[in-house]
């Protein structure tokens, strides 16, 4: 039996089989339907129909229903039930055997009275033609769809698998990297302590500032590379406002000191203390924007300010927070992309700041995973004052609540 497939009709001509008991009435039809421009083939009977249908694809079948061995209506119920891709348009004349309602209901497509006038006929099959070109061409579209939908299934999974082996990877870098660069470092230190020429002790200084300069840099690309590309939904977490800001604070201390430079903290007593929300964001935040400020300062202060805590809704409050430095500032053509990866305000050749220019970019990245935004207000030889909104759920503490010290981390 050939296959009989929407496909298979989608490119093909229509091609019909007349069905009559009466060679004048195969005759005559079979001559309307070539003039009409349709192919078609003929059979005497039903079951005659029949073995036709199972030796090629017929679009529509046209049956007369008195007939001897299979009657039409019995033919009808066959291919409505075999051949569910080929339409059936019943002719009849006066019977007591069946009506029209229950022709339909069998399956035809259609029928037509004798005597068969051509233009009827005519009409009968232009309609079925068009409905069944719509038909195909919506059964092409929703292949097509479905081959997309298929194909971005595919790059979806891909994709995922990819970002667990970028995971992955990074994490076994991460210990590669950090590990004998801590072994330099920790052995710099002890070789400090122990009695060194004056020219020892400058190049012992040079590969101590040079090793802390690749410890950043490295801290920075491992940093960035461990921010999702869509990070989606991100864990509520419980934490204590004024100690997150504390422990960056103390994180930056050491730098600070070694420039001479005063880290102030002003967060005001009407700002609340407990939120649940994206710590670890805000830590990445803060931190690249604290070591920036500090960075680029050579003198005076680095202040770390809540301004304000404005409720958005019943359940969230949003913050903003302002770091301010006493750096050159940074010149207005270039406050539009310095949140750009590997960039800096300062020209390659003229800067004197290290760093890979990802600090702020990696602040930008991050930002989303807040629902805030980050911008700056800078004049030049005034410093600058990076500014970024986050919001968070306030968490009061119950007066039973015995869960004890929340952490930040």
């Amino acid at each position: 039996m050939p296959e009989h497939t929407p496909n298979n009709l989608a490119e093909e001509d229509i091609n019909i089989l007349i069905v009559d008991d009466d060679p004048l009435n195969l005759e005559l039809m079979s001559k309307l339907i070539l003039r009409f421009g349709y192919t078609c083939a003929t059979a005497e009977n039903g079951r005659s129909a029949i073995e036709r249908l199972e030796d090629e694809v017929f679009s529509i079948v046209i049956t007369d229903m008195m007939m001897p061995e299979l009657d039409g209506m019995e033919l009808l119920r066959h291919v409505n039930a075999n051949f569910p891709e080929t339409d059936v348009i019943v002719v009849t004349g006066f019977s007591k055997d069946y009506k029209y309602i229950e022709m339909i209901n069998a399956g035809a497509a259609d029928f037509i009275e004798k005597p068969i006038t051509p233009d009827e006929l005519a009409a009968k099959l232009s309609r079925i033609t068009y409905e069944r070109s719509l038909i195909n061409k919506l059964r092409k579209e929703i292949a097509a769809r479905k081959k997309t939908e298929k194909e971005l299934w595919l790059a979806k999974s891909a994709a995922e698998q990819a970002s667990q082996a970028k995971t992955a990877f990074i994490s076994t870098i991460s210990h590669e990297l950090r590990t004998p660069l801590n072994g330099i470092l920790g052995m710099q230190n002890l070789l400090s302590k122990t009695p060194l020429n004056e020219e020892q002790r400058h190049y012992l200084d040079l590969m101590t500032v040079s090793s802390k300069r690749f410890s950043n840099l490295i801290n920075q690309i491992l940093n960035f590379s461990t921010i999702p590309a869509h990070p989606g939904v991100i864990p509520d977490v419980r934490f204590r406002l004024r100690q997150v800001l504390d422990e960056a604070v103390q994180l930056h201390k050491a730098a600070a000191d070694e420039k001479d430079i005063q880290i102030i903290l002003s967060v005001p007593d009407r700002i609340s203390d407990i939120f649940k929300g994206g710590i670890k964001a805000l830590q990445g935040i803060l931190n690249n924007l604290i070591d920036n400020a500090i960075k680029f300062s050579d003198q005076g202060q680095v202040t770390i300010e809540v301004k304000s805590e404005e409720r958005i809704d019943p359940k969230n409050v949003q913050l903003h927070f302002i770091i301010h430095d006493t750096g050159p500032g940074i010149p207005q053509n270039k406050q539009e992309i310095i949140f750009d990866l590997f960039t800096q305000a300062e020209g390659w050749q003229t800067r004197k700041h290290e760093g890979a220019g990802l600090g702020l970019a990696i602040c930008a990245n991050l930002i989303p995973m807040l629902r805030g935004e980050i911008w700056i207000e800078s004049v030049e030889n005034k410093g600058s004052s990076f500014h970024f909104t986050a919001v968070f759920k306030p968490s009061p503490v119950a007066d039973n609540d015995n869960t004890g010290a929340i952490s930040p981390s």
